[in-house]
Parts: C-alpha cells; sequence; structure tokens
C-alpha cells in the first residue's frame, strides 16, 4: 500500500492533542515496515493544539539523529493553518528552512488575522454555515493559499470547512499542491474525486496519526480508492518513494 505516511501528529502538537515521541512514532513506523514518515504537528496560531518554534527546533535535532540510523526516511513537517480570507498561513516570520515540506488547511479555533476577518472566516465553519457565499469565501482562500504560500500538501480538503473543492483542484493541479486522502476523514465527494483526477490533481494518502498506534492507518482512504477505482498511480505514495522541494 502506502511506502510514506507524511501527517503524523506528536507529543509537540499542544495541550495534550497528540502524544508519542519521535523516537516511538520511528518504532512504530519500522515495525510496519514503512520507507518514509513525515512528523506535522499543527501550526502556530491554533489556540489549543498549536506547536511552537522551540519545540521544532528540538525536534530538528531529534529527525537528523533519527534519520542517522538510515533504516527509514524521516522528513519534518507543519500542518500549518490557513487562518484568514487572504489565505495566509501561520508560518509568516518563521524560518522555514528547517522544514522539509508544509501542509496547509483549516482548523477551528484558530486566531484570525483580525478580529472582523476572525469573525467573517472562523464563525461560519464552526457554526456549521453552508451559505453560498461563505463557501465562495472558503474557496478563495484555499486557492490563494496555493498560490502564494508555497505548501506542499492541502490537508483533508472540505472537513470542517466547506469549499468548491474542484476550484480549488485546479489550482492545485496548477501548482503542483498534493491533495490528502486523509486516514480519519474523506470529506469530498466520489465524483469530485475524480474529477480532481481528470484535471490532473496528484493524491497523497496519510494517516492523520495522534498516536504510534495510528501510525500508517488509512483503511478509510484505502476503501474510496478501491470503491471509485482511482488510478493508484495518481496516489505519490502509494508503493513508490516521496521527495519533496526544500522549503524557501
Amino acid at each position: 500500500m502506502i511506502w510514506g505516511d507524511f501527517h503524523i501528529h506528536t507529543e509537540y502538537s499542544g495541550f495534550g492533542h497528540a502524544t508519542g515521541s519521535t523516537e516511538e512514532i520511528y518504532a512504530a513506523a519500522k515495525k510496519l515496515g514503512l520507507k518514509q514518515i513525515g512528523f506535522s504537528d499543527h501550526g502556530f496560531r491554533h489556540i489549543y493544539f498549536g506547536t511552537n518554534k522551540r519545540k521544532l527546533f528540538k525536534m530538528r535535532e531529534e529527525v537528523d539523529k533519527l534519520n542517522s540510523q538510515n533504516e527509514i526516511k524521516v522528513y519534518m513537517g507543519i500542518e500549518s493553518n490557513i487562518y484568514c480570507s487572504d489565505g495566509l498561513i501561520d508560518l509568516q516570520g518563521f524560518d522555514r528552512s528547517i522544514l522539509d515540506y508544509t501542509i496547509a488547511g483549516f482548523h477551528k479555533f484558530v486566531w484570525g488575522k483580525n478580529l472582523i476577518d476572525g469573525l467573517r472566516f472562523n464563525f461560519p465553519a464552526i457554526l456549521g454555515m453552508q451559505d453560498n457565499a461563505t463557501i465562495k469565501r472558503n474557496t478563495k482562500a484555499y486557492i490563494r493559499a496555493i498560490k502564494t504560500q508555497n505548501i506542499d500538501i492541502i490537508s483533508h480538503l472540505n472537513f470542517a470547512m466547506n469549499v468548491d473543492v474542484i476550484e480549488v483542484g485546479k489550482a492545485a493541479a496548477d501548482y503542483g499542491v498534493l491533495i490528502e486522502l486523509n486516514g480519519k476523514h474523506v470529506s469530498m465527494k466520489d465524483e469530485d474525486i475524480l474529477e480532481l483526477e481528470r484535471l490532473g490533481v496528484k493524491f497523497i494518502i496519510n494517516s492523520d496519526a495522534h498516536n504510534p498506534k495510528r501510525v500508517g492507518e488509512v483503511e478509510i482512504p484505502f476503501s474510496v480508492v478501491e470503491r471509485i477505482n482511482l488510478n493508484k498511480e495518481n496516489i505519490v505514495n502509494w508503493q513508490k518513494l516521496v521527495t519533496f522541494d526544500k522549503q524557501k
């Protein structure tokens, strides 16, 4: 199945949101026979679950130490938050040279750009609003993020924040950004996933594990792939190794 799992949270996410040290996750991945893993804790602006710069620099040291074992290739990423209508992600002013890749997506309870934008952008998702104006605003934010924020993967698209999946997919295809099929929830319609494939989108299957026991757990997206007969050649980590361009 997959050779690499690149959406794994560690104890470095905030407030006990995830458990497991980098060493414990490495051991779990080795037991499963994975060839690559990537750590991607929550971005800085999440009120509860965000990591911080100190933790990331410590993780970088741990990742380099794990890679010295030459058994599993370990990448260091982050699951950044799209936090405003402008499509900004919460890595502004952060030196990304210690990161190997960047995931971006929407999460509830993230500090907005300002009070007005925070209310306009975040609260509809918290309240479950799905009107056309809200979906249009959300879609523009995702497209702006893809075009301007130097990201590699969009996480759990259409989960918690509804968007026009096809329009976001067009931008992803144009900019070479991967669309994730998430191990906890695939929130896109089957027909939309197939249309994304037709548009040239490349996919990545990740577990979104929050503890070592769930590393590599991708039964949910795998069942979607099988049900709709998605071409596995368009899944970048399906029995293939993944490489990421070094962050600028």
